[in-house]
């Protein structure tokens, strides 16, 4: 009897190292990602920060067409590289036109374009604060409705709505929702990985910003994204590609 025990015990705390060998493994390839993502963003910020402010002192966030080079060159850095923006934001740098192009790169990168407008519309009772609608107080928003995003999206997806109309909510969160929503996918839901279709279009970073983003396409639309969509996008592949990324997202959407 002794013996079936001790060999019970030494299943299991054979289990738990390979467990925490597993995990040790997926937290170091997260670290390193993120080590990458930073040292890229510090690359490409060494150029930026060389940039002329408009001329207009009316100028406050940056004009599309005129920095359309550097908004595509963030752009490619991906959605995990959005908390790297906010942290310079909000760091003791006093270019302040850099980081209103940086808060502009960040609603960009996580397919929220209309997000500056749409906090100023539902926060007039800030306008007599004298950091109102600063580029820092944009990033405190910004940061505070990511944190609502994951009650956001279990509220969605749990709710009496049709799929239909339950899939053009979350599309309007934009990427945010989509670490949350590899979770239900991988419990077996497939159902929501069009969202990650719409999201993603199936496309490369650079493809997918001049279709968004560019001429006369600069307002992301659920259905004219649906109509874009590849249906044959292989889901599984691209969350594999990008479960990094996506838990540097997870990560800043649910830590304190």
């Amino acid at each position: 009897m002794k013996g079936k025990i001790y060999i019970v015990i030494l299943s299991v705390v054979a289990l738990l190292i390979v467990i925490s060998i597993v995990f040790m493994n997926s937290r170091s390839g997260v670290t390193a990602r993120a080590q990458e993502l930073e040292d890229n963003f510090t690359r490409l910020m060494k150029t930026i920060e060389n940039l002329d402010p408009p001329a207009s002192p009316f100028s406050h966030f940056p004009n599309i067409k005129t920095n359309e080079k550097e908004l595509r060159k963030l752009y490619s850095l991906g959605f995990a590289s959005v908390p790297f923006m906010l942290d310079y934001i909000e760091s003791d740098n006093t270019n302040y036109f850099i980081k209103d192009l940086l808060i502009s790169a960040a609603t960009y990168n996580l397919h929220l374009p209309n997000m500056i407008g749409a906090i100023t519309d539902e926060n007039q009772e800030f306008s007599k604060d004298k950091d109102a609608y600063s580029t820092m107080w944009f990033a405190r928003k910004l940061k505070e409705y990511t944190k609502s995003v994951p009650d956001l999206v279990e509220k969605i997806c749990n709710s009496d709505s049709s799929f239909e109309d339950k899939c053009k909510e979350l599309d309007k969160m934009g990427m945010l929702t989509i670490p949350f929503l590899v979770e239900t996918i991988e419990k077996g839901q497939s159902e929501w990985e069009v969202c990650i279709k719409l999201q993603t279009l199936g496309m490369e970073p650079d493809n997918r910003y001049q279709y968004l983003f560019s001429e006369e396409k600069r307002l992301i639309d659920y259905n004219m994204k649906k109509e874009r969509m590849e249906s044959d996008f292989n889901v599984k592949e691209w969350i594999e590609e990008n479960r990094d990324d996506l838990r540097i997202l997870k990560d800043f959407c649910t830590s304190n």
